[in-house]
């Protein structure tokens, strides 16, 4: 078996996004309502991926050796890493010491023994930027994607009717950045709900026409929705649209970029 080090100088990731938002404040601290959003980009040291994969447990190594491809094993490894090291901070202990549960559909949430900081998270990555979020008393969702062209056959496949309609009447960008807005808010809408893919992604309508403020706008019986949701649109970086679902409404919403 390779050592971490040999693996680290295979796999160190050297592609640079500019991530937009403030870097971590000195003092980090977080009360109920808020919510911390945090991003970072993927391009690793072979120094970070060092100090990174020895914080992982070894059902994580074990998850992250499952990749075939070892792009995706750094973006795993990191990711988790990250998590590991921001919850530390919060919750005021080791990063290799926290664990975590899931629900029967598979979404992450602190063990048992640290449910009562309330603290709630979710994660979600593209190829090149990774992204966080942070609560404290809130359940949350959070999606991130590249803005890429779009597939035939996405927007009839998984918008509803008012979604579709309201896409058909924008054009060019501003048709694309309608698409992602939609698709994002979505996604985290259906994280937060921690269904998976469960709910039909017709099931509720959400704004999605550039400048208009993130929100739902209609659910149908058939969503089940536990919550009525609030959303918040994100742009950690040029090229990359994201969203926050929280299910009341955040006392408030500070984003930062991670620096190792």
């Amino acid at each position: 078996m390779r050592s971490f080090g040999e693996w680290a100088a295979e796999a160190a990731v050297r592609v640079k996004t500019s991530i937009e938002w403030p870097s971590m404040p000195s003092n980090l601290s977080i009360s109920t309502g808020m919510v911390h959003v945090w991003a970072w980009d993927y391009a690793c040291s072979v120094e970070d991926l060092n100090r990174y994969i020895p914080l992982l447990s070894s059902d994580e190594c074990f998850r992250m050796q499952r990749f075939r491809f070892e792009k995706d094993r750094v973006r795993y490894g990191v990711s988790h890493a990250i998590l590991r090291i921001l919850l530390g901070r919060y919750l005021g202990v080791q990063p290799s010491s926290i664990s975590f549960d899931q629900n029967e559909f598979g979404k992450p949430s602190l063990a048992q023994a640290l449910v009562a900081s309330e603290l709630t998270f979710n994660l979600s990555h593209t190829n090149l930027v990774g992204l966080l979020a942070i609560a404290a008393g809130l359940a949350i969702g959070v999606d991130i994607e590249e803005v890429r062209p779009v597939e035939c056959g996405t927007v009839e496949r998984y918008f509803s009717t008012q979604e579709q309609s309201s896409l058909a009447a924008l054009t060019g960008a501003d048709w694309l950045e309608g698409f992602y807005n939609c698709w994002t808010r979505k996604e985290a809408i259906l994280k937060a709900e921690g269904l998976g893919l469960n709910v039909r992604l017709d099931a509720f309508d959400v704004s999605l026409s550039p400048n208009v403020k993130a929100a739902v706008l209609g659910v149908r019986s058939n969503a089940g929705f536990t919550s009525d949701w609030h959303l918040v649109e994100l742009r950690p970086t040029l090229g990359f649209v994201g969203a926050l679902a929280t299910n009341a409404a955040p006392v408030s919403v500070t984003c930062y970029g991670f620096a190792s």
